[in-house]
């Protein structure tokens, strides 16, 4: 028999070669002996899954396998610059934003000028 242990999910799910469940997914014929599917994943579905496989008796032995699975979210838009002038006097400062959609993890941002990384020390 083969088991799995979900992250954030105290129960544990048994997996036979015709149906799985994980919360409210029924996955009915997708899932086998080897693998699991699993559909409409979401943030919480990150985390630690842990699959276990013991066999009946007499030996009853156990063997295990762990693996960190992390759901990521992308921006549904491209970042979007504001505070941009027409025209600049040497000499003036430059204020500007850049801001990302929602994302999971956060979204790292680099400003560039002229395809060369701004150095640290200039951004704020």
């Amino acid at each position: 028999m083969a088991k799995i242990y979900t992250p954030n999910s105290k129960s544990v799910h048994g997996i036979s070669s015709t149906q799985f469940c994980y919360n409210f997914i029924s996955l009915m014929g997708l899932s086998d002996r080897k693998k699991v599917v699993l559909r409409t994943v979401n943030l919480k579905s990150s985390g630690l899954y842990r699959c276990e496989v013991s066999a009946e008796a007499p030996s009853f032995s156990s063997a295990q396998s762990e693996a960190r699975m992390e759901v990521v979210y992308l921006p549904k838009e491209d970042p979007v610059i504001t505070g941009v002038e027409l025209q600049y006097q040497i000499g003036d400062e430059i204020n500007l934003n850049c801001t990302s959609g929602k994302s999971h993890p956060a979204p790292v941002l680099h400003w560039y000028i002229n395809e060369q990384q701004v150095p640290l020390h200039f951004v704020q």
